[in-house]
């Protein structure tokens, strides 16, 4: 796993946890294919499951190339930290947005849970 930058009031991760990454809720973060360039924004609650270092996501197609090339080909990024829930689902959304989540080169395929990809294309090609 490489931590290759942060942005915005991300400063980096290490051992040593600063004071933003302690009081934090949770995070928001960037996982990109090094092989492919494809790439993932998620969220994470630093208060439940797994740890940030050892959680990898939920898309399925992301773990399965994981899977495939090895963690090492994967480069794993802090966006922002957020205090709260609804800072949380706020800026995982903006950050989706900000990184074209619509693209082919973005594993997510849903948007909250709520706007799928899958069922946004098909709406596409039936209206053309």
């Amino acid at each position: 796993m490489l931590i290759t930058k942060h942005i915005g009031n991300a400063p980096p991760l290490n051992n040593q946890k600063n004071d933003m990454q302690e009081n934090s809720y949770g995070l928001i973060y960037r996982i990109t294919n090094t092989i492919n360039h494809r790439y993932y924004i998620g969220k994470k609650c630093l208060h439940k499951g797994k740890a940030w270092d050892k959680y990898w996501g939920s898309s399925k197609d992301l773990l399965a190339d994981i899977k495939q090339h090895g963690k090492d080909k994967f480069n794993k990024e802090v966006l922002q930290y957020c205090e709260s829930s609804y800072e949380l689902s706020y800026y995982e959304i903006e950050h989706m947005i900000k990184h074209n989540w619509l693209s082919d080169d973005c594993y997510n395929q849903n948007m909250s849970g709520r706007y799928f990809k899958q069922k946004l294309n098909k709406h596409e090609h039936r209206t053309n």
